[in-house]
């Protein structure tokens, strides 16, 4: 996965995502423009800060009608300025690669109130 990832500029999962999901994470991470749904745990901001213009609008009862032109077009515009595009998943890219160390200061506060008891 990380070798297909670090060498791709476009990560596209449109599946069902009942909570935080890890592949779209990985993939922002790594330099990808990730392209998603938008329902199940890529609706939450919280849980996928994509920006909602690279979020595919498709309601959950299977009535998506979905225009494929204009999604094809915005993923060649999207390719084609790569560089402009990836600006604005900075601010998603610097908060996972910050993840680490906001677990080992979550638990570190965790057991310090543990202590406490």
């Amino acid at each position: 996965m990380i070798k297909i990832l670090t060498s791709s500029k476009i990560f596209i999962d449109i599946g069902f995502h009942p909570g935080r999901d890890r592949p779209v994470r990985e993939a922002v991470a790594l330099g990808n423009i990730a392209v998603i749904n938008n329902h199940g745990g890529y609706h939450l901001k919280e849980d996928c800060p994509v920006p909602e213009e690279f979020k595919i609008k498709c309601p959950q009862d299977h009535s998506c009608r979905i225009d494929i032109k204009k999604i094809y077009e915005n993923i060649i515009s999207w390719i084609t300025d790569y560089n402009y595009y990836i600006k604005m998943f900075k601010e998603m890219r610097d908060y996972i690669l910050s993840e680490p160390k906001l677990y080992v200061k979550d638990v570190e506060m965790l057991v310090t109130k543990l202590n406490q008891l």
